[in-house]
């Protein structure tokens, strides 16, 4: 029996399922999309807590381990571990400490390992994966067919059916995940964890550090790479600004900071200590023991700063992090978002309250009512929020609006600065102060995010004036048509074909009106205008002008948008897509 009856959340159970109706319809290999921090470890931990016969859990780091290690040991799993034998000795430790005994047993039918222990161990293996009936891979991004990953999945255990898990099945370096999956299922999106009381809401401060992003080179993984990170972190000279801001902003708090490389990371800690923040650096040179160590004087508070190269980002849970600081540039989403979700989780919440209302309240009263989020190197600004809706797809995507959210909305930096927050440029003020922002130009949709009533009314004129020759009568046209001199025959082809471009905008129009039904029902003129602008990259009103290939384009991008939505779906809804369609 389980140690403990925990009950998962309606959509934690419904992830769960999807698993097993994948699994029932013939999907080998399946992969689950949950939000950092919605439970994928609980959830996957059951799963295999109900298996029988063999299974492993595989993670990339030690720290991984020893949390897939303690969460089947909540749902009463006895099992082994493959890891080095420090890391099973603070493993057991861990066990007692939270459940009164410790669940390492060798030889059980559940196994969690690390995978460089597994590669290493293969040839000692052979017996064992042929054992195994079920695998599961935390991060599973990361499996690629020609990577370690991916070795072990499709050489050692093809023969087993699979789960991988993951916050953002996505790759810079525009790889695809059809060769190991068949299926997937995409779970709820950030924000609703948060509304729902489950996660921390936060608040995001820009304050930009003196880097130079355009003496950065990208490598062949699709992101910076190391050494331009280190010469550019090391000319900006960047230790003080990241100091002070923390100073400023989060004083006394609990935090991570990410930073360009080792050399730099031993520098920003040796700044935060002659500045009285207690902090160390942390890098993939310590031991798994060192960092363990390091990750419990956080979480005490005997230190207030871990400073790390990319170490803390995926599956690093602690809610003790009340502060997350960016100092490394990137442009891999999996990174930046696996970063901004190690300050998310709830610090001193009970477990168990069953109201949202109550959870929340629960949330303002706790140490952190939200969490604060310092964002020095604009990679909030490159990515947009984490929080949106999102799109995922087995398929490679590079290139393409389907690598992750199409809905995505630029930020911008609060000017007042006693603020500095940083929000969609969907709102009409900061968030955070209330400052409106100033427009600095009205000329374009481009400057007023395609607001129309914010335009220069001369600009405005002339998108109107573009409409109305869509919308002018058929006999207007034709006397049009005659005084400009055009022939008869002219007439009659030019008349024909403003008649089947009017029919189009008009129901292309009436597609804009079910696009804005289907996702923000009920908000204002402004905001629909900025959502379709940002959203699609033209205003509503030049939209209502558009004509043959252009509006065809367009088309199927709103009806791709309104189809994702699940606003369409099989049976006699198919009839209403054909006519959407019909508009292209």
């Amino acid at each position: 029996m389980p140690k403990q009856q925990l009950k998962p959340r309606i959509y934690q159970t419904d992830g769960e399922k999807a698993v097993y109706d994948m699994w029932k319809k013939g999907a080998k290999n399946v992969v689950l999309v949950y939000p950092t921090g919605s439970g994928k470890t609980f959830m996957f931990s059951h799963i295999i807590a109900q298996h029988e016969g063999y299974a492993v859990a595989i993670a990339h780091r030690q720290e991984l381990v020893m949390q897939i290690s303690c969460a089947l040991a909540s749902w009463g799993v006895y099992h082994q571990i493959f890891a080095p034998s420090k890391i099973i000795r603070i493993i057991v430790k861990r066990h007692i400490e939270l459940f009164g005994e410790d669940y390492y047993r060798p030889g059980s039918l559940v196994t969690v390992a690390g995978i460089d222990t597994l590669l290493s161990r293969q040839n000692k293996l052979t017996r064992w994966f042929k054992k195994i009936s079920l695998w599961v891979m935390d991060e599973a991004h990361h499996i690629q067919p020609d990577n370690k990953w991916g070795r072990i999945i499709l050489d050692k255990l093809s023969h087993a059916k699979g789960l991988g898990v993951t916050a953002t099945l996505t790759r810079t370096d525009g790889g695809n995940f059809t060769k190991v999956f068949q299926d997937l299922y995409i779970g709820p999106t950030l924000r609703d964890i948060i509304d729902d009381g489950y996660l921390t809401d936060y608040k995001i401060i820009g304050a930009p550090l003196p880097m130079d992003i355009t003496r950065l080179k990208i490598g062949s993984s699709g992101d910076y790479t190391r050494k331009s990170l280190q010469l550019e972190s090391q000319r900006a000279q960047i230790t003080g600004d990241i100091v002070n801001e923390y100073r400023k902003y989060a004083s006394g708090k609990r935090g991570v900071t990410f930073v360009t490389d080792i050399e730099t990371a031993g520098n920003v800690a040796k700044a935060y200590n002659d500045a009285g923040v207690p902090a160390k650096a942390i890098s993939h040179k310590d031991t798994d023991a060192d960092r363990l160590q390091a990750i419990k004087e956080l979480e005490r508070g005997d230190i207030l700063q871990l400073v790390n190269v990319d170490l803390f980002g995926e599956g690093f849970d602690l809610p003790a992090i009340e502060v997350v600081s960016f100092a490394r540039p990137t442009l891999s989403y999996v990174i930046y978002a696996q970063q901004f979700g190690r300050v998310l989780r709830l610090m001193n919440v009970p477990s168990g309250i069953p109201t949202r209302l109550e959870r929340l309240n629960a949330i303002r009263n706790s140490p952190k009512p939200y969490a604060l989020i310092i964002d020095h190197v604009g990679n909030v600004l490159r990515h947009g929020l984490p929080d949106r809706r999102a799109a995922w797809y087995l398929e490679n995507t590079k290139g393409t609006r389907k690598q992750r959210d199409p809905d995505i909305i630029p930020t911008r930096i609060c000017d007042n600065p006693l603020c500095n927050g940083v929000y969609e440029r969907i709102l009409k003020a900061c968030p955070y102060c209330g400052k409106i922002p100033e427009v600095a130009e009205r000329s374009g949709p481009e400057f007023v995010d395609g607001v129309l009533q914010e335009l220069d009314p001369k600009v405005l004129q002339k998108l109107l004036n573009d409409k109305n020759k869509i919308d002018m009568p058929v006999d207007q046209y034709e006397k049009f048509l005659i005084s400009s001199g055009c022939p008869t025959i002219g007439v009659y082809k030019n008349i024909k074909y403003h008649e089947q471009q009017q029919q189009k905008q008009l129901e292309f129009r009436e597609l804009m009106k079910t696009w804005a039904a289907t996702y923000y029902y009920g908000e204002s003129t402004e905001y629909l205008q900025k959502r379709f602008y940002w959203r699609f990259g033209v205003d509503v009103l030049t939209a209502q002008t558009l004509t043959g290939q252009e509006l065809y384009n367009l088309a199927m991008e709103v009806i791709q948008d309104v189809i994702r939505s699940g606003n369409i779906k099989s049976g006699t809804n198919r009839d209403q897509q054909k006519r959407l369609e019909s508009v292209a």
